[in-house]
């Protein structure tokens, strides 16, 4: 008599499932800098955050938002989004693009900035400095977790052009986008025996 053992192992599997709310959504396509919801706080009212349609300017569509240089006087241009509620979700992630320079980022910059009261903001990025200019004047896409913010039903985003004599700065298809749901499944180990 001769026995066959088969045996089947099967191990665990784990399938994650996520999906995303689209908690705000701006592609300036209204053509209108502020657009509806948003603030602007202005120092240098003849050179501050305001629409763009020329196409090298533009990431997508016909509109984005620019802020134009001024020599000689110290700008402080702050685009500020509607209030934004993220306390339901477990994570956010803040995507946008961005145009301007590398080089002249040491004169004036783009920073983007996170509140959870609307007064008091945290520094989450700027435009990196680069001597040699390297990754300037080209469309970048930039992306940044809120997950330090989550659980607060008032968040605030700040786009704020900053300094004297740098560059143009564009912005362009900016998103924030949360995580739901995280669901795990598995599949046990199975043995069969086959003998005769």
């Amino acid at each position: 008599m001769s026995k066959y053992w088969l045996l089947a192992l099967f191990l665990p599997v784990l399938a994650i499932s996520v999906y995303g709310d689209d908690i705000l959504l701006e592609d300036f396509e209204g053509g209108i800098v502020p657009p509806s919801g948003w603030t602007l706080d202005i120092t240098v009212g003849t050179h501050t955050w305001g629409i763009e349609n020329r196409p090298v300017y533009v990431h997508s569509g016909t509109y984005s938002a620019g802020c134009r240089y001024q020599s000689g006087q110290t700008q402080d241009e702050k685009l500020i989004t509607p209030v934004m509620d993220i306390s339901s979700y477990p994570s956010a992630d803040l995507s946008f693009w961005w145009y301007g320079s590398t080089y002249y980022a040491q004169f004036a910059n783009l920073y983007v900035r996170v509140s959870t009261d609307g007064s008091n903001y945290d520094d989450v990025w700027e435009i990196p400095y680069n001597p040699s200019g390297s990754g300037s004047h080209i469309w970048t896409q930039q992306n940044l977790s809120l997950g330090d913010y989550a659980g607060s039903s008032t968040v605030y985003i700040m786009f704020r052009y900053l300094g004297d004599g740098g560059d143009w700065v564009f912005i362009d298809d900016i998103s924030v986008v949360s995580s739901n749901a995280v669901e795990s499944s598995s599949l046990g180990r199975m043995k069969a025996a086959f003998s005769e």
